[in-house]
């Protein structure tokens, strides 16, 4: 089905008749432009929502909330009971400005609750009952190297691993990976990869000597070149 009739019919349809066309799922009030939808039994969309990306990929009892937003150049996959609640924000850059289809997958029971921000330049996958709790944490997947003598974009993916919980404020950087059963107590900054489990903060604030065009030499070749910007895979 072209994506602008199927837009247009779940936008005006009554969600009661929705889950006859599309699969058994509802979907309430909602512009969802995306070039592949697939909705399992029991899979749920609030009112108010803008979904604008590559796909929706929605298995039995997930559900998506109110007034959230996703638009860009990636895939939204969602699992069993995984759940994204109301006024999230997912974004990337644009087309012209990517090499890479990314994604944002939320594994079994999986939770992003209100008003946290992801950015999927590069993907974000979140485990299985872990929990973005609280509001205004945010997910960033690329970053800049500003130098004298070049500029250069950092890209990496995120990974949180299973039965994590994330306070509210915290923030996570491009390349991290977090291992099971860990703990991000509210107003983290997280910018190195974690495993053992338990409970994290962050540090006071200290000075660390820096030379951007000294790091960008030592990433060797670049994953591409957009414009006059090099991108690096971290």
């Amino acid at each position: 089905m072209n994506k602008y009739l199927r837009a247009g019919l779940l936008l005006f349809m009554p969600s009661f008749l929705s889950k006859y066309i599309f699969g058994g799922g509802k979907c309430g009030f909602s512009l969802i432009l995306v070039d592949d939808l697939k909705m399992a039994k029991g899979a749920k969309i609030g009112h108010l929502n803008v979904i604008k990306c590559k796909s929706l990929v929605m298995r039995d009892m997930a559900k998506i909330g109110h007034l959230n937003t996703a638009k860009g150049y990636f895939n939204l996959v969602m699992h069993n009971k995984s759940n994204i609640m109301n006024c999230n924000r997912f974004t990337s850059l644009g087309k012209s400005q990517t090499y890479q289809v990314s994604h944002l997958l939320l594994r079994k029971g999986a939770k992003i609750v209100s008003r946290h921000f992801f950015d999927l330049t590069s993907s974000v996958e979140i485990g299985e009952r872990s929990n973005f709790a609280g509001a205004y944490s945010q997910c960033w997947t690329h970053g800049f190297l500003y130098g004298i003598e070049k500029h250069a974009r950092l890209d990496g993916d995120i990974v949180v691993g299973n039965d994590c919980y994330i306070g509210a404020s915290c923030i996570l950087l491009a390349g991290i990976t977090m291992g099971d059963n860990i703990t991000m107590g509210a107003g983290t900054t997280c910018s190195k990869s974690i495993k053992e489990p338990g409970l994290y903060v962050s540090s006071s604030l200290h000075f660390i000597p820096f030379d951007a065009d000294e790091r960008i030499k030592s990433l060797g070749k670049p994953t591409a070149i957009l414009g006059k910007m090099e991108c690096f895979k971290k």
